[in-house]
């Protein structure tokens, strides 16, 4: 590495250090000061590209698998609670409402869950579709 490309590197780092950007700006910052880079600073900006996307979905599963225990929770307690309720009339049969109670929440817990399981689906499959698109896109880079 040359003297003048290793000052300029220096002064990327430095200012990176004072002032911290995107990972893409740096990324273009590089490749002004570097042209001789271009097909090493593309594939970055591919895994750059992937990393962002794979970390969204990674969170959106993340987030559908802890959303199911969170969103019956409540309702369960509130169907429990409604049951109580109902018990605690004198005129209604009590059996009824317990039956619907827990067909109530039984109901609630699986189409929650039914609902859940077709978005970590749709969520893998988007993940599989952008890790083949990187791919694609860094095997056209060669």
């Amino acid at each position: 590495m040359s003297a003048s490309a290793k000052a300029a590197a220096a002064a990327a780092i430095e200012l990176e250090l004072s002032t911290p950007r995107s990972f893409r700006d740096l990324l273009a910052e590089i490749e002004d000061r570097f042209p001789d880079l271009g097909p090493l600073a593309a594939v970055l900006r591919e895994k750059e590209a992937h990393a962002r996307v794979d970390m969204v979905l990674r969170a959106e599963e993340l987030v559908a698998r802890r959303l199911g225990w969170r969103l019956v929770r409540p309702l369960v307690g509130v169907a429990f609670l409604g049951g109580v309720g109902f018990l605690l009339q004198r005129e209604v049969e009590p059996v009824l409402g317990v039956t619907l109670f827990l067909a109530g929440a039984g109901s609630m817990y699986a189409a929650t869950q039914l609902l859940l399981a077709l978005r970590r689906r749709s969520i893998a499959k988007r993940d599989a579709f952008a890790t083949e698109e990187y791919r694609r896109r860094l095997r056209a880079l060669r």
